[in-house]
C-alpha cells in the first residue's frame, strides 16, 4: 500500500513519516496507482516502490487534470444520452 501524508514543500523528508506527526492523507493500492498511470492522471516518472513527493505545484496540476478528465466524461455521457433521446 502506498501512504500519503501532507508535509510543507519546505519541510525535509522524515525518516519515518508516520512518527513525525504528520497527517495521513491516504493511500493507494498497487492496482489503482497503475491504472492511474495507464490513464495518465499518475506520470510514469513516479514508482509505486519509490518514495516520492508531490510539490504543491504538482498536486494542483493533477486536480485540474482530474477535473478536466471528469467533466469531459460527464459531458461525453451527457451527449450520448440527449443523443439517444
Amino acid at each position: 500500500m502506498l501512504d500519503f501524508f501532507t508535509i510543507d514543500d519546505n519541510q525535509p523528508k522524515p525518516d519515518f513519516p508516520e512518527k513525525a506527526g504528520l497527517d495521513f492523507a491516504g493511500q493507494l493500492d498497487e492496482k489503482t496507482f497503475f491504472s492511474l498511470q495507464q490513464k495518465g492522471i499518475i506520470a510514469k516518472e513516479f514508482d509505486y516502490y519509490t518514495d516520492f513527493r508531490l510539490d504543491t505545484a504538482l498536486k494542483m496540476r493533477l486536480t485540474i487534470g482530474i477535473l478536466i478528465r471528469f467533466d469531459q466524461i460527464q459531458t461525453c455521457y451527457f451527449i450520448n444520452f440527449t443523443h439517444s433521446l
